[in-house]
């Protein structure tokens, strides 16, 4: 099967507020964007720190008094709560903006929008909640005690309104067993009603979705985080017999740009995945790279 490209969906975070006035940038043409694809492409060859992981560090560097911080993908936005008095955050706020406009302008990453909002008081959580808690992760250690004696410890698992649910291989041939397992510890304990529920997953899927992930949270921080590409929103599936993105941009299938756009993003993907860094991770897997209009319309070829 031919490699190609192509993509749509989200992912998401945090959203809410419009540019400031001083985020607001010039953004190059279409053509532009497409003949500096090499200069661009530099964006996924270069170890940054995450954003996150900046930003943490610069506000507590300052000793700023905050319990809250976000980087939303859609829309692109970084959303920072601030704790203290209403005169704290009236004296700080400014200067926590200035902070993380300063980060985005060394990054390049000029998509962002900033929220400073000032954290409201928590309710203390009751009794009866904290029980809750304690016997979920009462739970929790049983349950994951059992799915080790089985040999599956890489799977995922939650507790929610009296369902215990965890994730097994299709080809695991003792599902039932399992379950039986976890039902009778939870009756064992009495730790109360719950009902038993598992979730099957193709192992060379996961395989190859675990090796994946790294290499579309980098095209998702790179694409999203640069006006120029226009990009909205970016997803993936992999459900196929091969991995596919797709990227939905914020243009329209009648501007004349738009497939243009649409090439210019296909290629710095394509260039990406062809790296000697990055190849090594995906060791020949088949993948479609979908470049979407807003009206869900595909662009690329």
């Amino acid at each position: 099967m031919k490699k190609q490209s192509g993509l749509q969906m989200a992912l998401s975070n945090k959203s809410k507020s419009e540019v400031p006035a001083q985020l607001t940038f010039a953004l190059p043409s279409v053509a532009q964007v497409a003949a500096k694809i090499p200069i661009l492409n530099l964006l996924f060859e270069t170890e940054k720190q995450p954003l996150m992981e900046e930003l943490q560090k610069a506000l507590d560097d300052k000793g700023y008094k905050w319990d809250g911080l976000g980087v939303g993908v859609q829309p692109r936005e970084i959303s920072v709560r601030i704790v203290g008095t209403d005169e704290y955050y009236d004296d700080v706020k400014q200067d926590v903006e200035e902070l993380i406009q300063r980060i985005l302008m060394k990054r390049n990453d000029n998509a962002y929008t900033i929220d400073i909002s000032k954290s409201e008081p928590v309710e203390e959580p009751s009794e009866a909640d904290l029980d809750q808690v304690r016997e979920q992760h009462k739970i929790s250690e049983d349950v994951l005690e059992i799915l080790a004696e089985y040999g599956n410890t890489q799977t995922g698992f939650g507790i929610q309104e009296g369902v215990i649910e965890f994730n097994l291989p299709k080809d695991e041939p003792r599902i039932e067993e399992i379950k039986k397992a976890v039902s009778d510890r939870i009756k064992e304990k009495q730790f109360g009603d719950y009902s038993v529920k598992v979730r099957t997953f193709n192992r060379a899927k996961k395989e190859r979705e675990d090796r994946w992930m790294p290499i579309f949270n980098t095209i998702a921080d790179g694409l999203t985080a640069k006006a120029e590409y226009k990009v909205k929103g970016i997803g993936y599936t992999n459900k196929y017999d091969y991995f596919a993105i797709y990227i939905t941009t914020n243009v329209s299938i009648k501007d004349d740009d738009a497939k243009e756009l649409a090439d210019a993003i296909e290629k710095t993907i394509d260039v990406y995945l062809t790296s000697e860094k990055v190849k090594n991770s995906i060791i020949g897997d088949d993948y479609k790279i979908i470049v979407n209009s807003k009206e869900g319309k595909q662009l690329n070829d």
